[in-house]
């Protein structure tokens, strides 16, 4: 850039021009150079599908140091062209901003290069939503996904700002998205309490994950905020406590107060054709009266 700057000098020494309109000359050709010509070069590299994660987090780090390169050269131009003393509105570089641009863009692929590689082992997930038995360990394809978030955060964690926060939060919101569409797909017809017992293993293998801290910064309780829905539907069907979820509805302390009653109605149909698989508290020759009573004010407050 400095050369570019020193060729450019010499080119309008000749020119018969003040040191103002020289100055003003160099700084219009520079902003050409970097909004144009290198920050389409920049886009274009930053588009290219083949990036991985740590090459996106360089040229993260990389489109800093060219914005913070700017100032700099601004001061360059005004040494070289003998404008330093010159009380005059000089024409400003619009690099700062325009790499400020393209380092957010940098930024959101990182995101969604990450959240493409989670895609990838979710779709490995394989749960039987009616096993005989409890299973006692996490799915595999979890305990692989969360060992890759891992090592990916550790990435990121010299990165200047929140990326690494950032990264982290997106993930386990996305995370926790797809294990809600896991639960309430609606190819899955049927739901015992077994399958949703192993599914809580899983959810409590994510819950682990983000009390670890995996990411610095994060304040006691955010990060585990996300899986917060999940764990109340989970312990809303588990323990079958369906009297303090319509009682305090509308109340602040509800302590339900994330399950949706479509999201109830949902997974209550899908549990609902079998006895022994829901602990409703009620005796076996009131359960179907129950579940049909429960099902119709569920379907009043969707």
């Amino acid at each position: 850039m400095k050369r570019f700057i020193e060729a450019s000098m010499k080119f309008n020494e000749n020119l018969n021009i003040s040191r103002t309109e020289t100055d003003s000359s160099i700084r219009k050709s520079t902003n050409l150079l970097l909004t144009k010509t290198l920050s389409d070069s920049v886009k274009k590299l930053l588009s290219h599908p083949a990036l991985n994660l740590a090459q996106l987090a360089q040229m993260s780090v990389n489109t800093m140091h060219l914005e913070d390169a700017c100032p700099e050269l601004e001061e360059f131009i005004s040494d070289v062209t003998g404008t330093t003393d010159v009380n005059v509105s000089l024409t400003r570089l619009y690099g700062t901003s325009t790499f400020k641009d393209i380092r957010a863009d940098a930024e959101m692929r990182i995101y969604e290069k990450l959240n493409q590689k989670m895609d990838d082992f979710l779709g490995l997930a394989n749960y039987n939503w009616c096993p005989t038995n409890v299973r006692t360990h996490p799915s595999s394809y979890l305990m692989d996904l969360l060992a890759y978030l891992q090592g990916a955060f550790i990435t990121f964690e010299p990165l200047p700002g929140d990326i690494a926060k950032t990264a982290c939060m997106s993930s386990c919101k996305h995370l926790a998205s797809n294990l809600k569409m896991f639960l309430l797909d609606e190819k899955v017809k049927a739901l015992n309490m077994n399958g949703l017992l192993c599914f809580e293993i899983d959810l409590k293998q994510c819950e682990a994950f983000a009390t670890s801290t995996p990411v610095q910064g994060f304040g006691v309780g955010t990060l585990e905020m996300t899986f917060q829905e999940l764990r109340q539907i989970v312990d809303l069907f588990v323990k079958g406590d369906w009297s303090a979820y319509l009682h305090d509805r509308n109340s602040a302390s509800n302590k339900y107060n994330r399950v949706q009653p479509s999201t109830a109605l949902i997974l209550l149909e899908k549990m609902s054709d079998t006895s022994k698989k829901i602990n409703f508290k009620k005796a076996d020759r009131e359960k179907k009266k129950f579940i049909e009573n429960l099902t119709k004010r569920l379907r009043d407050m969707t």
